[in-house]
């Protein structure tokens, strides 16, 4: 936290006209040494025009930066490797975290499913602290590759696929060279009943090659050929009778579930690969994935995991609400008392609430998604397990449905190139595009002429696709708009600038120019392709399969703007990245100089202010470049925003000290702090995150508002 020391010396009259009226001089002194965290409490303020303010700042290490995280983690079977990858790049975010000063953690992790199960989840969003021993079938080591028979599997040298329909998508453009990555061994194609069937429309690919094994060193030496023996992890499993190559969970060591703690803290982060492998299940519920649903059940101060009423009110087992619900098939009195005791008598006790565990008034709330699927959250209002509200069928398909704001342009998009293919005369996005040749029914193209940019032709055309394209706009209202979740999450701070939101979900790897098309592809594939096995994805690595596209994943991250991060879940060979990226944004978000008054503007509207930097004792200063906001990559640039937790003195703000519960009640330049509306001001944000060893000075005309 802040070491504060600040003096106001009065000056003779001269020397303050060297300002501006109402104006004083304000010098900040940063050593940014230890935690990186600066909060100013009230500095001096009121003052007259022939006052100089000399604020000296000091970031000190004796308080570490706050920060409680919530792991939204996907467990369907698709996600074995990720989890495997997920708990051994762990260590490296951590390390990122405290490379720049001591962190004070605590860390919870749940899975994305909404709905409760007869098997594993009878509360959803309880915290999980028991280590997954064993993965499925569907974990076996296998590569996506399109196969007709076992021979296709290990071709002699590189091998292009014809595949029978293709769009614009880029996993179409370069007709791609298939051979298996990896050397030797026995392989089996697992294909589908037909070969129109081995792909989508947008390219992707639904046959694959399992690895066949009769013993342990059959894997290794195909897998782990040049890893130490001593070291080697793979081995041939059989389960129900079929036989493959796996990696098992790295939690041999991990505490049994009465041992393991649901929320870890700086003594013990160690085990988060634990908490985190939480296997791959497959009951259909595991299916039906809503990580927004499960992360807000989580964390809701009067939900299931908070309430004793909420609690028993969603179990399954206890459940009569309705003939016409599943609970009164499933209800059973013995295991609703069974279940009672053990999952919603400890709620008595407040101190055993989900929320009170994990999340600290002074702290930032991190929340983490990681899924290689959408998001399927419905409304938390309506039962997901009732058959009128939705068919237990389309639970596997619930990506196309879309947000109740139809907010999803390239699902709005593929649903209109979906009927399109039954009626030629709908006009989409596409038809208009210049240089498309696309026609009618008639034969007439749709945008003649060329279809040029901006031509009359084109402007028509682009008329008539925004009719057609509207009407096909998923409305579905089942499923809760991502707006009701940005709003919800914010909620659970008084100052909903403590919220970062970071997604690890799927979207198109191709350069800019494919990724609207690519995304449209991959709905339209998800519409078209209705058969058994067919599951397109938007995007694949070799070292961790594939994924849909998380477009509200991706739509929660970026409406929280700044405190906002997304990172590719099929980008780069492991997850260190990733990580580190989300931990660099938290790091920016949390750096930052308070600065005690509102700059003065100069007549040009640039703050008038300066701020050097010394890296390193007995190094030349060297000033920073002010923009309008961050850039990345630009190590020596810094912007201003405001900051809820930066406190101010300036006056005049209508709703100033009025009551309220949260920030959202006050006024714009105003935060709930300790129940009133209370000002807060600008502070110096830097576009990369400093070194430790960096001093940096800030001088500046301060408004004081007099």
């Amino acid at each position: 936290m802040l070491a504060r020391k600040q003096d106001a010396t009065m000056l003779n009259t001269a020397q303050a006209r060297r300002w501006p009226a109402k104006i004083g001089q304000l010098l900040a002194w940063v050593t940014l040494a230890g935690v990186a965290l600066s909060c100013n409490d009230y500095p001096v303020h009121s003052l007259l025009e022939t006052f100089e303010v000399r604020v000296t700042d000091k970031l000190s290490g004796d308080k570490p930066v706050k920060l409680d995280f919530l792991w939204v983690i996907d467990h369907s079977p698709s996600m074995c490797q990720e989890q495997r990858d997920l708990a051994a790049a762990f260590s490296a975010f951590t390390e990122t975290l405290k490379s720049l000063g001591a962190i004070d953690a605590r860390m919870a992790v749940v899975s994305v499913q909404q709905v409760p199960d007869k098997v594993d989840i009878k509360v959803v969003g309880r915290f999980s602290h028991r280590a997954a021993k064993l993965f499925p079938p569907n974990c076996f080591e296998r590569v996506v590759m399109p196969c007709l028979k076992n021979d296709d599997c290990t071709p002699t040298k590189p091998t292009a696929y014809p595949f029978p329909v293709v769009s614009d998508a880029s996993m179409c453009v370069d007709k791609k060279k298939w051979t298996n990555p990896y050397v030797g061994g026995k392989w089996e194609c697992d294909k589908l009943s037909s070969a129109t069937l081995t792909s989508n429309l947008n390219c992707s690919i639904n046959s694959k090659c399992v690895a066949k094994c009769t013993s342990d060193a059959d894997c290794r030496a195909i897998f782990e050929p040049k890893v130490p023996k001593g070291k080697q992890r793979s081995i041939c499993k059989n389960i129900a009778g079929v036989k493959g190559c796996m990696f098992p969970p790295d939690t041999a060591d991990c505490p049994t579930e009465d041992k393991l703690p649901a929320v870890l803290e700086k003594d013990n982060l160690d085990l988060f690969r634990c908490n985190a492998t939480l296997g791959a299940a497959s009951t259909q519920e595991a299916g039906f994935e809503g990580g927004f649903r499960s992360a807000w059940t989580a964390l809701d101060p009067e939900g299931p995991n908070c309430s004793y009423d909420a609690c028993v009110k969603s179990l399954r087992a206890c459940c009569t609400e309705s003939k016409k619900e599943w609970c009164t098939k499933d209800f059973n009195q013995a295991k609703c008392d069974k279940d009672k005791k053990k999952w919603c008598e400890p709620l008595k006790d407040k101190k055993n609430c989900q929320y009170n565990q994990l999340v600290r008034d002074d702290a930032y709330l991190v929340l983490v998604f990681i899924s290689d699927d959408d998001d399927c959250s419905m409304n938390l209002d309506l039962n997901p397990l009732n058959k009128d509200v939705i068919l237990k069928e389309v639970w596997q398909r619930c990506q196309t449905y879309g947000d109740a704001l139809g907010g999803n342009k390239e699902l709005s998009a593929g649903f209109c190139e979906y009927r399109r293919k039954k009626n030629l005369n709908y006009y989409c996005d596409s038809d208009c595009t210049p240089g498309s040749t696309n026609k009618d029914k008639a034969g007439l193209l749709k945008c003649p002429k060329g279809c040029k940019a901006g031509s009359k032709e084109q402007l028509a055309c682009q008329a008539k696709a925004d009719v057609d394209t509207d009407k096909f706009k998923k409305t579905a209202s089942q499923f809760a708009p991502v707006s009701e979740f940005v709003n919800r999450f914010k909620s659970l701070k008084d100052d909903p600038s403590r919220v970062i939101v970071a997604a690890i979900s799927g979207d198109t790897t191709a350069d800019a120019k494919f990724k609207s098309r690519d995304r449209v592809n991959y709905y339209h594939s998800m519409l078209l392709n209705q058969g058994p096995g067919q599951v397109p994805y938007v995007c694949r690595s070799d070292k961790r399969g594939e994924a849909g596209y998380g477009s509200r994943y991706v739509q929660l991250a970026e409406a929280f703007r700044d405190n906002g991060v997304v990172q590719n879940i099929c980008a780069g060979s492991d997850f260190g990245p990733a990580l580190k990226s989300i931990a660099t944004t938290i790091l920016k978000r949390v750096i930052k100089v308070c600065l005690p008054q509102p700059p003065y503007t100069g007549e040009d509207g640039q703050p008038m202010l300066t701020v050097t930097r010394r890296r390193g004792d007995g190094a030349d200063a060297e000033t920073m470049e002010y923009g309008d906001g961050p850039q990345p990559g630009n190590t020596k640039s810094f912007y201003i925003a405001p900051s809820p937790d930066c406190r101010s003195g300036k006056t005049g703000i209508d709703g100033e000290s009025s009551p309220c519960k949260e920030t959202r009640d006050c006024s714009p330049g105003l935060t709930c702090i300790e129940g009133f509306c209370q000002v807060y001001n600008d502070a110096v944000f830097f576009s990369e995150v400093p070194d430790p060893k960096d001093k940096i000075e800030i001088n500046y005309a301060a408004d004081l508002g007099l």
